[in-house]
C-alpha cells in the first residue's frame, strides 16, 4: 500500500465557506481522492486551518507549518508521498508578505523534510507541491477572513514563483489556480465542486507518478 500525506491548510482540512462548518470525509478532496485510488493507496489528512508556512498568527497560535512539519513527518513515517499546499494564509494583510516570501517560506519547509527524511530514511523522499487557488472577493467586492486586493494580485503570481522552487528542490509541481476556482460564498475555499475537481486532477497525476 502506498502512503500519500496531504499537509495543508484550510483547504485540506475542508473548510466550507458556506456553513462554515467542515465538509463530509466523502466530499473533501483528500477523501475524494482516497476513493479514486482505491485500497492500493492510503491518503493521510494533515490539513489545519490558517495555517502559514513559517509565520506566527500572533492571534492564534500553532500556525507555523515550519514548526509542526518534523513532528508530523516523523509521526506518519513511512509514506511514499508528501502533498504539500500551503500559501494561501501567508498573503493575509497583518503578513504583509507577497509571492516571493510564500516561495521563500516553502523552500525552508521542503528543506526540513527533505532533511528530515534523509535522517530518518536515507532518502530526500518524494514532494508534489500545489500551488493553492486563487484568492477572490465576494459579491459585493469585499475580501474575507483578512485577505485584500494585494492578497488576491499576489497570489496570482504565486504559481510561477512555486515552480521555480518546486524545480530547485526536485519536486513535483501542480498549480490548483489552473484547475479549479474558490467557492462564491467567500472567495477563498473550495466548494463541494472544488474539491472534486481537486480529487480527480490529483488521481491522474498520482497513478503517473512513481511511487
Amino acid at each position: 500500500m502506498k502512503r500519500i500525506v496531504c499537509y495543508g491548510d484550510s483547504n485540506t482540512w475542508g473548510y466550507d465557506g458556506e456553513s462554515c462548518q467542515r465538509f463530509e470525509d466523502t466530499e473533501r478532496w483528500t477523501g475524494l481522492l482516497q476513493e479514486l485510488l482505491g485500497t492500493a493507496y492510503k491518503i493521510i489528512e494533515e490539513g489545519l486551518n490558517s495555517r502559514t508556512t513559517v509565520f506566527e498568527d500572533p492571534l492564534a497560535p500553532g500556525k507555523n507549518g515550519l514548526l509542526y512539519l518534523t513532528p508530523m513527518v516523523c509521526s506518519q513515517l513511512p509514506f511514499d508521498l508528501l502533498i504539500l499546499m500551503l500559501g494561501t494564509n501567508d498573503l493575509k494583510r497583518m503578513y504583509h508578505v507577497g509571492s516571493f516570501e510564500v516561495a521563500e517560506g516553502i523552500g525552508r519547509l521542503l528543506r526540513t523534510f527533505q532533511n528530515v527524511m534523509l535522517e530518518k530514511t536515507g532518502s530526500v523522499g518524494k514532494v508534489l507541491l500545489l500551488s493553492p487557488i486563487a484568492i477572490e472577493p465576494v459579491a459585493n467586492g469585499e475580501y474575507m477572513y483578512g485577505f485584500d486586493e494585494h492578497s488576491k494580485e499576489e497570489a496570482g503570481t504565486l504559481g510561477a514563483a512555486l515552480e521555480q522552487v518546486a524545480e530547485a528542490f526536485g519536486c513535483e509541481f501542480a498549480d490548483m489556480a489552473k484547475v479549479t476556482a474558490p467557492g462564491k460564498a467567500d472567495g477563498i475555499h473550495l466548494d463541494k465542486d472544488g474539491h472534486r475537481a481537486v480529487a480527480e486532477f490529483l488521481a491522474k497525476r498520482i497513478k503517473s507518478m512513481e511511487l
